[in-house]
């Protein structure tokens, strides 16, 4: 209803790629699980594309890295720290593979809108789903006609 109230150029030429993503068959059980999860609800909104599939894949295998880290540290009672043979202490190298791939994750969330606030910004087939409005023909003659 506010238009452009930022005056942003639009890029009227934005590539329209097809397709709802089709899941890639070399991701692990966790990451297949993940993507039968999300997969449905990306494409529900418009965001989720053929030529997306790559993208999706490495956040489901974020995902199940991430999965298998956190059971890891499960396992060991939840101990974040361990001594090292010399005494000195160092975080379990369960603790950085589950830091890495949540922050892999988060990077393909932003990309996808699956945060509030990068949700927030998306814009593309859901927008384009809106019914046509049957005055904003005659709002730009009237517009023209001033």
């Amino acid at each position: 209803m506010s238009g452009n109230p930022g005056g942003r150029r639009l890029n009227l030429r934005e590539p329209k790629p097809t397709g709802g993503g089709v899941r890639p068959a070399h991701l692990d059980e966790i990451a297949c699980a993940e993507w039968d999860r999300v997969a449905p609800l990306l494409r529900e909104i418009g965001v989720l594309k053929d030529v997306d599939s790559a993208a999706l894949a490495g956040y489901c295998s974020a995902y199940s890295v991430w999965v298998r880290a956190e059971q890891a540290l499960a396992k060991l009672g939840g101990a974040l720290i361990r001594k090292k043979k010399s005494g000195e202490l160092e975080a379990v190298p369960y603790l950085r593979l589950a830091q890495n791939a949540l922050d892999q994750m988060r990077k393909f969330m932003v990309e996808f809108g699956m945060t509030p606030s990068s949700r927030s910004r998306l814009t593309g087939a859901v927008a384009d789903a809106q019914p046509e409005n049957p005055f904003a023909e005659i709002a730009a003659q009237s517009r023209l006609a001033q």
